[in-house]
């Protein structure tokens, strides 16, 4: 599946870093794997990078939801969506061209959820962010997982500093269970245990290295101070834990 997406990495225009990808492929194949069920959902498409990648793994039964405002790239994602997923995925897209807060006051949970994939990647207010967490709260399953783009990018602050806040104010919602290569995934609370186990699994780093993304995990506290992995390109180990004891894996769970 991956070297599909690096083709469409390489021929439609987007911001994702191409280990972002990988994280994706190894996240949905997961999905896939474990039978996980529910439709895909993307706030802000741009050029349809990410959106061509989500359409790939669309099963027969499922609906591609996107968000954009004001849209004015439809066309482009269209002609991707049908060159890289097939007609078929481009007649399960649900196009919306309208503000996200627009949109969640018009839309109905139940035709829409649930959701297992809820990528968010629009306006880059505090206000914003919040409105399209609690859009996610609204219609993600129980084993979905909800990825936040620009997560610790210099360039946007506010959305690092917008995620925390709502984690913090909704702690029942979401829990953050890896971030790297500027995309936080979140799951549901009752769901961070097996989320982590997969992360924690060496399978993981098998197979970002498949993928030509060698890469080193970092837990560097106690799992009651934060639970949550971070993943960067491979440095000096594969594993970096806690300042205290550097190769100490007895943190990785």
């Amino acid at each position: 599946m991956f070297e599909k997406i690096d083709t469409i990495f390489s021929t439609v225009k987007g911001y994702t870093q191409r280990p972002a990808l990988a994280l994706w492929d190894i996240l949905l194949g997961h999905q896939q794997r474990v039978g996980t069920v529910g439709n895909l959902c993307e706030i802000g498409v741009g050029y349809g990078l990410t959106a061509t990648v989500a359409a790939t793994y669309l099963r027969p039964d499922e609906k591609l939801i996107l968000v954009d405002y004001p849209g004015r790239f439809r066309q482009t994602v269209e002609d991707a969506v049908i060159a890289h997923a097939g007609a078929e995925a481009w007649r399960a897209v649900e196009w919306n061209a309208m503000d996200s807060r627009e949109f969640r006051r018009g839309m109905t949970a139940a035709e829409l959820g649930p959701v297992r994939w809820f990528h968010i990647d629009g306006e880059h207010t505090d206000e914003a962010v919040s409105n399209d967490l609690d859009m996610a709260h609204d219609l993600l399953g129980r084993d979905g997982i909800v990825c936040m783009d620009d997560f610790f990018s210099m360039r946007y602050i506010q959305v690092t500093q917008a995620l925390f806040r709502y984690v913090d104010r909704h702690p029942d919602r979401f829990r953050l269970f890896l971030c790297g290569f500027n995309k936080g995934f979140l799951c549901r609370p009752s769901r961070l245990r097996a989320h982590l186990e997969l992360i924690a699994d060496p399978a993981f780093q098998d197979a970002m290295k498949e993928r030509g993304q060698p890469c080193t995990l970092y837990k560097t506290t106690f799992s009651a101070e934060l639970d949550c992995y971070g993943v960067q390109a491979e440095r000096e180990s594969p594993f970096f834990g806690p300042d205290w004891a550097v190769k100490d894996r007895s943190v990785y769970l």
